[in-house]
Order: structure tokens, then C-alpha cells, then sequence
């Protein structure tokens, strides 16, 4: 009997993120689930309000999605992806990440974790802390052998 049917894990080229697909990617075989990359651009971190630039990080994301999907479709896996932009205001990036979810109907959500904590935490927000405060669905946080020693 299948625990997960619908396994969303957000992506963002991190070791963190790539230990967090390779999870998401065992699971869904195991669980004979489908599999959904989301990738997040956040404009505010932008320096400048510069098109040029969103044009080449969503270029970027999208390559990155690209292989994440192509990398489940060798495994066997039914995959999909979606590219989201956010602009610093709500919804953050794990609303974001929350709300894909919720249109995916995910029943497990997977992201990675770098570890970040205390004022590092507070002067950066954490993705992973905040989808572990509102997430309604299962949550795996998972972290790489780098993310740990960070």
C-alpha cells in the first residue's frame, strides 16, 4: 500500500536541493507516486529591477527544472515541473513552494535544508523553517553531507 501518491520537492541547484531530489526520487519509486520539481525565483533578491536578469535566472531555472525532470523520466518516473516567481512580498518562497502544493495536491512535500539557524536565520528567513511552520501536508526536510557541516 502506497503511503504517497503525489510527491512535490523543491529545487535549487544546492547540494542541499540535489540530496533532497535524489530523496524525493526514491520515494516516488518506492510509493509508485508521481513526482513534481518546483523551482522558486525570488525578484527582490534581485539588486537591480533589471529584466535581462529575471530573463536569465528563470532561463536557468528552467534548465534546472529540465534535468530534474529528465533525470525522474530515466528513473521511470511520471514527473512535472513548474517555475515560480515571488517579489519578496507575500507569498514568500515556501507560500509559494505551499501553494504549488496545494494546486499539485502533494501529499508530501520535500525540500532541502542548509542548515541555517539563529542570526543568519533571522536576517535571511528560512524556507525550510517556514514550510515546516505551515505546511498541512508531510514535510521532509532533508540535508547533504556539505549542508550538514555549514
Amino acid at each position: 500500500m502506497s503511503v504517497f501518491a503525489r510527491v512535490l520537492v523543491a529545487v535549487d541547484g544546492s547540494s542541499c536541493s540535489a540530496a533532497a531530489m535524489a530523496r524525493a526520487m526514491a520515494i516516488a519509486d518506492d510509493q509508485q507516486a508521481d513526482i513534481h520539481f518546483v523551482h522558486v525565483i525570488e525578484r527582490s533578491r534581485l539588486l537591480v529591477p533589471f529584466e535581462e536578469a529575471e530573463r536569465a535566472l528563470k532561463a536557468a531555472g528552467e534548465m534546472l527544472l529540465d534535468q530534474a525532470v529528465d533525470a525522474a523520466h530515466e528513473q521511470g518516473l511520471l514527473a512535472t515541473s513548474a517555475l515560480l516567481v515571488t517579489d519578496g512580498k507575500l507569498p514568500s518562497v515556501a507560500g509559494q513552494i505551499l501553494k504549488e502544493a496545494d494546486v499539485f495536491d502533494a501529499d508530501l512535500v520535500i525540500c532541502g535544508t542548509h542548515g541555517v539557524g539563529g542570526f543568519k536565520a533571522a536576517l535571511l528567513g528560512s524556507v525550510a523553517n517556514e514550510l515546516a511552520c505551515k505546511s498541512t501536508v508531510s514535510l521532509l526536510l532533508e540535508r547533504s553531507a556539505e549542508g550538514a557541516a555549514a
